[in-house]
């Protein structure tokens, strides 16, 4: 138990660096040029060991290294949804009120985003469908509204052909007419 102590004593004192310091070690394993090779877990125990600036001189093992790693990439996804959960508030607060659409077009944002950001293009993909589908019964929707409305408008076409000359009832077409416009 004292052994398992020591190496969660060891992995938190990576832990608790600064965040400056916590995205230098980030970059030594995932460097934004892709010219540049990432550092082995290894070398960057050594680093650490060394003190190399501006690293400050740790003592700590490879498997270590190796959890703490994995505890930094946990970290950044959350923090990285943090920031966009944030932005998705921010966005709601200015818009006020949504309809059920805008909420939907925010969320399909959200998890968009989060499908990239993990890297996971299946999702990404899936997502997509999803999105183009809607559109597709939405334009189909859209599409059948039209082809009603013209049929109502040819409707009253014929209707007007029966009603012409009487005031009384061109004059109740014309509000008709406009109901129908308007819808």
């Amino acid at each position: 138990m004292a052994a398992n102590d020591t190496a969660v004593y060891a992995n938190s004192k990576l832990k608790k660096l600064s965040k400056d310091i916590l995205g230098v070690l980030w970059d030594l394993r995932h460097p934004d040029d892709p010219e540049q090779d990432a550092l082995t877990l290894e070398a960057i125990r050594a680093e650490l060991a060394a003190g190399s600036d501006p690293l400050p001189r740790i003592k700590v093992s490879t498997t270590t290294v190796g959890k703490f790693y994995k505890w930094l990439k946990l970290k950044r996804r959350l923090d990285e949804a943090r920031d966009t959960s944030n932005q998705m508030m921010e966005d709601l607060m200015e818009k006020g009120d949504l309809d059920g659409e805008e909420m939907a077009k925010l969320g399909q944002k959200f998890f968009m985003a989060e499908a990239l950001k993990s890297g996971d293009p299946a999702s990404f993909v899936q997502l997509r469908k999803l999105m183009l589908e809607e559109t597709r019964q939405r334009l189909e929707t859209e599409k059948n509204q039209l082809r009603m409305k013209e049929k109502i408008e040819a409707g009253l076409d014929e209707l007007y052909k029966e009603i012409k000359g009487n005031k009384k009832a061109e004059k109740l077409f014309e509000e008709l007419k406009q109901v129908v416009a308007s819808s």
